[in-house]
């Protein structure tokens, strides 16, 4: 998706400090909720945790790429 959208929007094909932060969120919050199907006993916070990590990466993603996708050319 960010790809794409740095493709349509005419910019570089480069990860910005965002972009990489927000793909190791998204990272961060797979691997958190592949660990609490593991851990039963942990797995309520877990998911928490997990849930927390994609909505950071998701609003990293909009403000970083919200604003080449609205913007008129």
């Amino acid at each position: 998706m960010t790809r794409a959208t740095l493709g349509h929007t005419g910019q570089d094909l480069k990860a910005s400090k965002g972009t990489t932060f927000l793909y190791c969120a998204m990272t961060l919050s797979i691997l958190l909720r592949f660990t609490a199907g593991q851990m039963p006993e942990m797995s309520a916070r877990l998911y928490d945790i997990s849930a927390l990590a994609w909505i950071l990466a998701f609003v990293v993603y909009v403000v970083t790429f919200g604003p080449l996708l609205v913007r008129r050319r």
